[in-house]
């Protein structure tokens, strides 16, 4: 009899410890992972092309002409800019990396359109691999 008794007591007592461990460690877990440094990308080189286009296009529709100082001075500017847009949009725990320095990037970690429009550059739109594979299946299959 004494027997059955401690072997549900010893069940209670390892089922508890079970789960109060299972608990502290998906605590820890979750407070490890929201302190974790995420990465995110952005496509320097196509917000570049975009925010010359747009320079050109507002200098262009101004009618005047410029010297190539003054323009240089005007896109330093801008891309000193488009850096602080891109410091602000990023996370307390994010690191942003260019694109060019990446193989592959999950569209999650993307934020290219984001900083596109928040510098409201209009007509940036990021390729993923997936939509390039896509393209290159479609040609193929022409």
């Amino acid at each position: 009899m004494k027997l059955t008794q401690s072997w549900k007591i010893l069940s209670i007592s390892v089922f508890i410890s079970v789960v109060f461990s299972s608990a502290i460690s998906f605590q820890i877990a979750k407070d490890t992972l929201n302190k974790e440094k995420q990465f995110k990308v952005v496509d320097i080189q196509l917000l570049s092309k975009a925010l010359m286009e747009n320079l050109e296009k507002t200098i262009k529709e101004e009618g005047t002409e410029l010297n190539p100082e003054f323009v240089k001075v005007i896109a330093q500017n801008e891309a000193k800019k488009m850096f602080q847009v891109i410091a602000r949009s990023s996370g307390k725990n994010e690191i942003v990396i260019p694109k060019s320095s990446v193989i592959y990037v999950p569209d999650r970690y993307e934020l290219t359109e984001e900083i596109a429009e928040s510098m409201g550059l209009e007509g940036v739109v990021v390729k993923s691999l997936q939509k390039q594979i896509d393209e290159i299946d479609s040609k193929e299959s022409d």
